[in-house]
């Protein structure tokens, strides 16, 4: 897919189909962006616990800095009753590969975070 209004370029293809794993790559004028992307997926009754694997890369072209990451657990709640909700947790660790920098970004559960599940911390 070509958004020229946008500016980017998106190709996406299911590379595998059991278990299914996605491979994705994204460009623009000023970054390049791509993923594999595997679901391990969790049915607990209520809720689906969605633990992705594999990482996104991203490349910005002005100064060649190359950034890497996995995304979060995601749990969707009140699958068969109530209103439908979804929650991220777990540790996102954003590595530049040049510098070798870290950054770590922890998503904590509504159950832990309580009141405070929209306070950013940091």
């Amino acid at each position: 897919m070509i958004r020229e209004d946008q500016r980017y370029a998106v190709v996406c293809e299911q590379v595998c189909h059991h278990p299914p794993v996605t491979a994705m790559h994204c460009e623009s004028e000023n970054w390049s962006l791509w993923q594999e992307y595997k679901l391990d997926i969790r049915f607990r009754g209520q809720y689906v616990k969605v633990i992705p694997t594999g990482f996104v890369h991203l490349r910005m072209k002005s100064d060649n800095m190359h950034y890497s990451w996995k995304k979060p657990t995601t749990t969707i709640h009140n699958i068969i009753l109530g209103r439908l909700w979804v929650d991220n947790e777990g540790e996102v660790l954003v590595t530049c590969h040049q510098t070798k920098e870290t950054a770590s970004v922890k998503f904590q559960s509504y159950s832990k975070a309580g009141k405070h599940f929209k306070e950013l911390k940091g």
